[in-house]
């Protein structure tokens, strides 16, 4: 029934979640994206992937600072 987790287990996963997720979500706003891509984050295969797409592509609260008005 709890699939080898303890209630502990199950308690703490969404503490984590949420202590994790914040910061990521604020740090991809800030960068000028949905902060909804935090999800792309939660998923073990998709993570590293999603970490090498921001790390290299363009970020436009960035190039907006940098620019001319």
């Amino acid at each position: 029934m709890w699939f080898g987790f303890s209630m502990w287990n199950w308690l703490l996963i969404p503490v984590l979640l949420v202590l994790v997720g914040i910061p990521q979500a604020r740090i991809i706003y800030r960068a000028g994206y949905s902060p909804w891509w935090v999800i792309a984050f939660l998923i073990p295969g998709i993570r590293i992937v999603a970490l090498w797409l921001f790390a290299f592509i363009w970020w436009p609260a960035l190039h907006k600072a940098h620019s001319p008005t």
